[in-house]
């Protein structure tokens, strides 16, 4: 089975695929405001396989294994705030 994930700003939905650092270094500080570092990126698919990146940030778990996040037994002691 697969984790869905939806993409906060659009709403559309991809199969993930997995998560990693994203590396970036730069010598334009007028664009960046630091000269190197590390985002959080996810690496996800479409139905048409299209492997595509985004910002952990800017998704969310919607479904694991076929069942709606909500739904797992015991999701709720996982919340942590």
């Amino acid at each position: 089975m697969a984790t869905i994930v939806k993409h906060i700003e659009s709403g559309h939905r991809y199969i993930l695929l997995g998560t990693g650092y994203g590396a970036f270094q730069s010598d334009n500080f007028r664009f960046f405001s630091e000269r190197e570092g590390q985002i959080e990126a996810a690496a996800v698919c479409d139905n048409q396989g299209t492997i595509k990146w985004f910002n952990t940030c800017d998704l969310q778990v919607v479904e694991i294994d076929g069942q709606p996040i909500g739904e797992i037994e015991g999701i709720d002691t996982l919340i942590l705030e």
